[in-house]
């Protein structure tokens, strides 16, 4: 009997691990029992391919974050510590489609300091650059690529960003301490505009 449970566990742990084929990773299946499990902590940068809306594929890769501290004058200003900025290309794979928003299921959010932020915690829907980037994702040809920002309130920086979708598939990247990455451009000249520099 001991011997039977331990191969259980062992084929549950198995099914549980995320797959990862040629750079982009693959939502972790659930255990054995039903229960969803923590998906491995990908590294920035790392791809993965994510159920679209419509149950296409997409892929699914964050770039860059800018954390953005604001000026003693400055209003509205974040209610933790920092604005901040998340950058990711999302390209469909197959079919047209685009990431479920919240109000269907799907959800990015940080989590960090032992508390989940997401994009309407503290006064993230009210980022200098709101507006002016382009967030979420519309609909698309296969073959197409859009970069999308994401912008969060946050208690410092770095963090375990993470996306789950309307099917429960979820994905966890460990988030850079400083500002670095690329497709971060919308969001500078956003500020400048804001600031009229």
């Amino acid at each position: 009997m001991k011997r039977r449970f331990s191969a259980l566990l062992i084929a549950a742990v198995a099914s549980t691990a995320v797959a990862v084929t040629g750079g982009a990773a693959q939502a972790a299946p659930s255990s054995a029992a039903g229960e969803a499990l923590a998906p491995k902590l990908l590294k920035f940068g790392q791809s993965v391919v994510i159920k679209g809306e419509r149950g296409g594929r997409l892929r699914v890769t964050p770039t860059g974050v800018y954390y953005h501290r604001t000026r003693a004058d400055d209003s509205p200003k974040p209610v933790t510590k920092y604005f901040t900025a998340v950058a990711f290309t999302v390209q469909v794979l197959d079919k047209a489609d685009r990431l479920s928003p919240p109000v269907a299921g799907g959800q990015w959010a940080v989590r960090a300091g032992g508390r989940v932020f997401d994009t309407s915690s503290g006064n993230a829907v009210q980022v200098p650059w709101i507006g002016r980037v382009p967030e979420g994702v519309q609909r698309t040809d296969k073959g197409d690529k859009d970069v999308v920002i994401e912008s969060f309130d946050l208690p410092g920086m770095g963090g375990v960003l993470q996306w789950k979708d309307r099917s429960g598939g979820s994905f966890r990247w460990q988030m850079p301490r400083k500002t670095s990455g690329k497709n971060l451009e919308p969001v500078h000249e956003a500020l400048k505009a804001y600031y009229g520099e």
